[in-house]
């Protein structure tokens, strides 16, 4: 389908940012936005659940997906990839061809471009960059998997709580705003690091009183970094480190 002009140039923005598609000509970009299907999702929607069939690979224009796993009986979440602009989901299905595994919810208003998977297919066996640089990608989020497996068996909620907010603060020197998580309620937050809301709340308010964090409604900002390093460093031994 044809894209307007205003969305082209949004959808253009984003898939410069991306680590799959920022390398294609300008000609192929083109040819890739027209191949998609333009969306606009309001917050809290539920895009697709375990066992859909999977006809569309996703890619973010704006705002933020979560995909997770939810427990039927009690209703508790465990997000196991929150999403932004640049990123593509669902890409289990790319590789396997199987249904959906997990559950696809706006955490915005979101502007998505579906793709059918087999027109991406397609796009892999015939472009060299996205076939490069697919791999990669792929195993990023692989790694982040391995991770919050290694985290939620060997680390307890008040350390993966730290660990979470370290890993969302980018830039040298590092904002004090962790990008993506910084206007989460604490029930989102729980849903990151495998626990209820209670419990988060809980450790914010002690990082608020020790003034690490510095938080105002949804909104949390780091204030003492170097004392919210050295909580996560005295629990771990890191490279290059010396116990002291």
């Amino acid at each position: 389908m044809v894209i307007r002009p205003e969305v082209f140039a949004r959808a253009s923005e984003a898939l410069q940012q991306s680590p799959i598609f920022s390398d294609l000509a300008p000609e192929e970009k083109e040819e890739f936005l027209n191949a998609c299907r333009y969306q606009i999702i309001s917050p809290d929607t539920l895009l697709f659940s375990p066992g859909d069939d999977c006809r569309n690979l996703y890619f973010i224009i704006s705002g933020r997906i979560k995909m997770q796993e939810v427990d039927p009986d009690t209703g508790r979440n465990l997000v196991l990839f929150l999403l932004s602009s640049g990123d593509i989901f669902d890409f289990i299905c790319l590789l396997d061809g199987g249904p959906h595994s997990l559950e696809a919810v706006s955490l915005d208003r979101c502007e998505l471009l579906a793709l059918p998977i087999a027109t991406m297919h397609r796009f892999i066996g015939t472009n060299l960059n996205i076939n490069k640089a697919l791999l990669p990608y792929l195993g990023q989020k692989m790694r982040q998997l391995a991770n919050l497996a290694a985290e939620l068996s060997l680390s307890d909620t008040a350390t993966r709580l730290q660990l979470l907010l370290l890993r969302h603060i980018q830039g040298d020197p590092p904002e004090r705003i962790p990008r993506l998580i910084h206007d989460l309620s604490h029930e989102d937050i729980a849903g990151l690091i495998g626990t209820v809301r209670v419990v988060v709340n809980r450790h914010i308010q002690h990082l608020k009183k020790e003034g690490i964090l510095q938080t105002h409604r949804k909104f949390i900002a780091i204030r003492d970094l170097k004392a919210l390093l050295h909580k996560v460093e005295s629990r771990f031994r890191f490279p290059g480190k010396k116990s002291s």
